[in-house]
């Protein structure tokens, strides 16, 4: 029990901080990280345990779907609330984040199965920490890239969606 606790905690903790980061990255407000970067790791560690608890309560394998779902959910208002964007802006945030975290770990999740196929990791918890540090790396790799360095464009402007009428 305590196992599966840690294994959801670790996954869902590096998912939030790689979510963080893009969103960080895509914004490119890189100041808050210096005035909220210590809160934002509070937030990430609480919504990893509260999504742990959720999972080993009340969801099998089966349905993890449902608490993946409520623990984005939060996610996404509770660091639209913190970068202090209007909701839309919070929402289109959260899902291009979640697009690109998942391509990342998927990416991440191929190279981690050649290493477990090469012997290299026997315990789980140290290849999800394996995978969440290439996962990591891969972001960092993307967001070095000329065209996104500098953030994404149409979410640096906050009135981008006033100008565009949605």
């Amino acid at each position: 029990m305590i196992a599966s606790f840690l294994f959801n905690f670790i996954k869902t903790i590096s998912i939030t901080s790689c979510i963080s980061f893009s969103i960080i990255n895509m914004k490119k407000c890189n100041g808050m990280l210096k005035n909220k970067g210590m809160l934002i790791l509070i937030i990430n560690a609480i919504i990893a345990a509260i999504y742990a608890l959720i999972y080993q309560i009340f969801f099998d394998y089966e349905k993890h779907g449902v608490a993946n779902l409520l623990c984005y959910i939060l996610y996404s208002i509770v660091f639209t609330y913190i970068i202090k964007v209007p909701f839309l802006t919070g929402i289109i945030l959260s899902i291009v984040s979640l697009t690109i975290t998942f391509l990342s770990k998927f990416i991440a999740s191929s190279i981690n199965f050649i290493l477990v196929q090469l012997g290299v990791f026997k315990n789980e918890i140290l290849e999800i920490i394996s995978l969440s540090i290439i996962q990591f790396a891969l972001l960092y790799v993307f967001f070095k890239i000329k065209r996104f360095k500098d953030g994404i464009s149409f979410l640096k402007e906050d009135d981008y969606y006033k100008k565009t009428d949605t």
